[in-house]
Order: C-alpha cells, then structure tokens, then sequence
C-alpha cells in the first residue's frame, strides 16, 4: 500500500512539476515574470529578446517532457527503479540546454 501511495505521489509531482514549467515558459515569452534569465550573467539589452525567446523554448521541452514521464512510465509499465534515471534527465536538459543558449550569445557560463 505504501508503495502504491509512494509511486502515486511521484507521478503527480512530476504532473505538477511539468505544468509548472509550461506555465513559466508561458510567463517568460508573455513578458509577465523575467526572473528565470537573471541567472545569465552579461546579458545585454539587445539579447534579451532573443534570450527570453530562447529560455521558454527549453523550459517548454522541459515542461513537456515531465509531463510525458508518467504516460511514458504508465504506458511501459517501467520499474520503480529507472525512474530516477527519468527524472534527472529532465536536469540534463536544462543544464545542456542552459549552456547552448550561454555559447549562442557569447555569456559567461552561469
């Protein structure tokens, strides 16, 4: 039984979690919240477009991806076990991601 809760609770972080990393990805590009940029250091005004631009876009497939793991993890019947291999992923995007958008505008990594 407590694992049954267990795995519940883990599939519906990741729900949420993803959810949340569309909504800021929507707030970033709408222009609403800009403070997922400010860990850039050496931004200039005129790369800011393009930045913001940028960083939605990786938040957006980060979001989207956490919001694919638990149909993925439902639908293969995958282990308990790989799915930390799963959820980290999910940082390997952000941190590969987070450092192409640094070498494409010329930043000091972050």
């Amino acid at each position: 039984m407590f694992l049954v809760l267990f795995k519940i609770s883990i599939l519906l972080s990741m729900l949420f979690g993803g959810g949340f990393l569309v909504r800021e990805s929507y707030l970033l590009r709408s222009g609403r919240r800009l403070k997922s940029i400010h860990s850039y250091r050496g931004v200039t005004p005129e790369q800011k477009p393009s930045l913001i631009r940028q960083h939605s876009i990786l938040l957006l497939v980060a979001g989207l991806w956490l919001l694919a793991l638990p149909v993925l993890i439902l639908v293969f019947q995958i282990q308990l076990s790989a799915w930390t291999g799963l959820l980290l992923s999910t940082v390997g995007i952000h941190i590969v991601g987070q450092r192409i958008i640094e070498r494409n505008h010329g930043l000091a990594h972050s």
